[in-house]
């Protein structure tokens, strides 16, 4: 499910500007006030907005006639960090930073004890995923929805920073 609109076709409307990731904070922080599509007029930013949409690369926003139209909208959603790690405490630790931005689950080694880890994962809402001595992985805890989700300056430089690799990938 989308959940920013205008969502598809933004990575191919931004490799028409040639326009990669956007992760200034800043940057992101003022497009976050701006409708996507919509015209705002310019008096209604104050001037450290208005320089940092004037100055946005081409893609990002369009300034004219007095208005500003954000056009930018995140390339991804990221919806499940998957943590692999052969330490289970600190697998959890490290996906407890994506708690705020989507599900996510942690694939380690088998468990040794079930209990404790189970457990603490439950409480922290993280699924849990042991590779049987088959190779292939046991989930035995699935991830929990991200709970009172909003977007955020935060959230959508997570989606543009994750964006950078998955095209680096292809």
């Amino acid at each position: 499910m989308d959940r920013v609109p205008g969502r598809r076709g933004e990575a191919r409307r931004r490799y028409g500007f040639a326009l990669g990731v956007v992760p200034g904070w800043d940057l992101l922080d003022t497009l976050m006030d701006l409708p996507t599509g919509l015209p705002v007029p310019l008096a209604a930013l104050d001037r450290t907005a208005r320089r940092r949409v004037a100055g946005a690369p081409p893609g990002v926003a369009r300034v004219a006639d007095g208005q500003v139209i954000r056009d930018l909208v995140p390339a991804v959603t990221p919806l499940l960090a998957v943590v692999l790690t052969a330490e289970w405490q600190a697998g959890l630790a490290r996906a407890s930073r994506f708690a705020p931005y989507c599900r996510r689950i942690v694939l380690g080694p088998p468990l040794p004890d079930r209990g404790q880890v189970l457990e603490t994962a439950g409480q922290l809402g993280i699924g849990v995923a042991a590779r049987a001595e088959s190779g292939l992985a046991q989930v035995l805890l699935e991830p929990e929805q991200v709970r009172d989700w909003a977007p955020t300056t935060a959230w959508w430089r997570f989606c543009e920073l994750t964006w950078r690799q998955a095209a680096a990938r292809r």
